[in-house]
């Protein structure tokens, strides 16, 4: 029997020279035939058990369990440790507290007995997940005595699909010495033979990107001297139930770790224009992906200053395409940020590309309900999908957060994927939602005061409904506010004439308890316009008119006094407007002559009750005569 012989060959001779047939040892053995001559063709691999008891039925004198007991002893001494990591980034810049808690989570793993310490790092696309581990596998590597495996699972991104977790398998267990011959062909049977050969030495598994749970679970060890770090920009929630995994979670960049980084890779010249760096950093979002390849296209540039790209930064519209590495779909902001939209629902999708219709980054579940045209149950389960993916970021009970590229990013699908109609649909419901909400909030604020005439809301539109609740319908609009004048904005801009001035007249006792004063006059200043440009005549007197009152409260006689005069003079006489207008019984101001005195301050926002009577007392707005 020679040397070279592999153990199907030496079986079959065994066999053959006993003169049994195929059948008369799988009657001796009680093994099926087929899956003994699958062992002497070498399609299976010969196992201990199997060894032992063709050796009893063929009289060998243990000479196939001895050659499987030498075979795994001399794999064992040949072994060395496995080195598979990539090289980790040069720094990792803004990320100490993160990477000391994943070291802390693997070293300190506490999950009890035989419990495998598996820590998943997450976060939204462009993140630096990645250069987080890999830092982090590097630095620990050396408490691993068995090596470190590494694989890229391909869940987002890449023309070959997400990797099939029964070929990474293949690959580790070759890495870790076992014969192509004795790898099985099935998952499970692979997956348990990994665990056999990791168990006590010691390694550990660096899983990148990974799709979901399900690719990741067959790849576990079941030994505790192992352990596991997986990457994935959606929240693996099936580990934390099924494998009590860890999560860690990224998010963007802080401004002065964001400013540190740009000036690392741009260099001294990033010194001599420290606001042309920051501004660079906010337009990236402080988004590592975004500011590494911002601070290589400056430093590929030595004749452009950072504020010429600060510049090219600035239209929100072409933004994506600066922040472009140019010939590697892994370095482009918007190819990264694809493979995470490419993998949603439809339903999803359609809400992602919606959100991007939104003036603001903050917005909660009603607005994202109208904007879809759906329920706010749906709405909620949408947007709990993208908070998965990481697409969009929660933060309060039922508040949510775009953040400033992935909002460009939106707004840049749906103008390629939905229709005009759709857009235009979206943004109605959008300002409906708004405009109706803001009257519901100021019925509870000020409910004995009038109010003017309101458009309908169109189909898919469910206002808020604060049921009496003074507190609530305040908190509401403070919450809302800077959302009201993007919505306002929007408003004007898309022509919705009626909708852009009434917001602003309509929240106008809001105005008067907590005197925004900034809002208050940029949202009435749109409210002109819009009431010009729509021919309301009693839009345009009651908007100027309430923006004389902000600046006469502020003290800015010179500016008060010319807009009252021109609001007298677009008002030729002081009359009732038309039923559908402004409302039955509402006028704009008086006009009169404003005498030069002391500023009124500002009420005190902690004191509602006596908000509530300034509401009550104050008949300058809005008032019937």
């Amino acid at each position: 029997m020679s040397g070279s012989q592999t153990d199907g060959q030496l079986l079959r001779g065994l066999r053959e020279r006993a003169g049994r047939s195929l059948s008369q040892l799988a009657g001796a053995t009680h093994y099926d035939k087929g899956y003994l001559s699958r062992l002497e063709n070498d399609r299976q691999p010969l196992s201990k058990a199997v060894a032992a008891a063709c050796d009893q039925a063929l009289d060998t004198g243990g000479v196939l369990a001895a050659r499987v007991k030498a075979a795994a002893q001399g794999a064992r001494r040949d072994l060395l440790p496995v080195a598979q990591l990539p090289a980790a980034p040069v720094s990792l810049v803004g990320r100490t507290e993160e990477l000391e808690r994943v070291i802390r989570l693997l070293t300190a793993h506490d999950g009890g007995l035989g419990a495998v310490p598996v820590v998943c790092v997450d976060g939204p696309p462009g993140v630096g997940k990645t250069a987080l581990v890999l830092t982090c596998a590097h630095g620990i590597a050396r408490n691993y005595r068995g090596g470190v495996l590494f694989a890229n699972l391909r869940g987002y991104g890449g023309g070959a699909g997400p990797a099939n977790p029964a070929e990474v398998l293949d690959g580790f267990l070759r890495a870790l010495g076992v014969h192509p011959n004795r790898i099985p062909p099935g998952l499970d049977e692979r997956s348990g033979l990994f665990r056999s050969v990791v168990h006590g030495r010691g390694i550990l598994i660096v899983l990148d990107n990974a799709g979901d749970s399900r690719q990741v679970r067959p790849l576990l060890p079941g030994s505790a001297e192992c352990a596991v770090l997986v990457t994935s920009r959606r929240r693996l929630t099936g580990l934390f139930v099924a494998s009590s995994a860890s999560a860690v979670t990224l998010s963007p960049l802080a401004p002065d770790d964001a400013h540190v980084l740009l000036r690392q890779v741009i260099g001294g010249r990033a010194a001599a224009e420290p606001a042309a760096v920051a501004t660079v950093a906010c337009r990236c979002a402080f988004l590592p992906l975004a500011l590494r390849i911002a601070a290589v296209r400056i430093a590929a540039y030595p004749h452009r200053t950072i504020a010429d790209l600060a510049d090219d930064l600035a239209a929100e519209h072409e933004r994506l395409d600066v922040l472009s590495a140019g010939d590697v779909t892994e370095l482009e902001v918007r190819g990264v940020f694809s493979w995470s939209y490419q993998a949603l629902s439809s339903d999803s999708a359609r809400m992602f590309r919606l959100l991007g219709l939104h003036p603001g980054t903050a917005f909660g579940v009603g607005a994202a309900a109208a904007l879809a045209g759906v329920t706010e149950s749906d709405a909620q389960r949408e947007l709990d999908n993208l908070v998965t993916a990481h697409l969009v970021e929660e933060t309060g009970r039922n508040r949510y957060r775009l953040h400033d590229l992935l909002r460009v990013y939106a707004a840049e699908l749906v103008r390629k994927e939905d229709l005009d109609a759709e857009h235009a649909a979206a943004v109605r419901r959008l300002v409906d939602w708004y405009l109706a909400s803001v009257d519901a909030a100021m019925q509870t604020i000020a409910p004995q005061r009038p109010r003017i005439s309101l458009p309908t809301p169109i189909d898919g539109v469910t206002p808020m409904r604060f049921n009496g609740d003074y507190d609530s319908a305040l908190r509401w609009c403070d919450t809302e506010l800077s959302s009201i004048v993007g919505v306002t904005r929007l408003a004007a801009d898309k022509r919705l004439y009626d909708h852009a001035w009434r917001l602003p007249v309509r929240a106008i006792y809001y105005f008067l308890l907590r005197c925004p004063w900034d809002e208050w006059i940029v949202m009435h200043e749109i409210a002109i316009e819009a009431a010009q440009a729509g021919g309301s005549t009693y839009g345009y007197g009651v908007s100027s008119s309430n923006l004389a009152e902000a600046h006469r409260r502020r003290g800015e006689w010179d500016i008060a006094e010319p807009a009252v005069q021109r609001s007298a003079g677009r008002l030729p006489r002081p009359v009732r407007p038309r039923l559908g207008d402004g409302g039955p019984g509402v006028h704009p101001v008086r006009p009169r002559k404003l005498r030069d005195r002391s500023a009124v301050p500002a009420p005190d926002d902690r004191d509602f009750h006596r908000d509530r009577r300034r509401v009550r007392s104050s008949n300058r707005l809005c008032a019937p005569r």
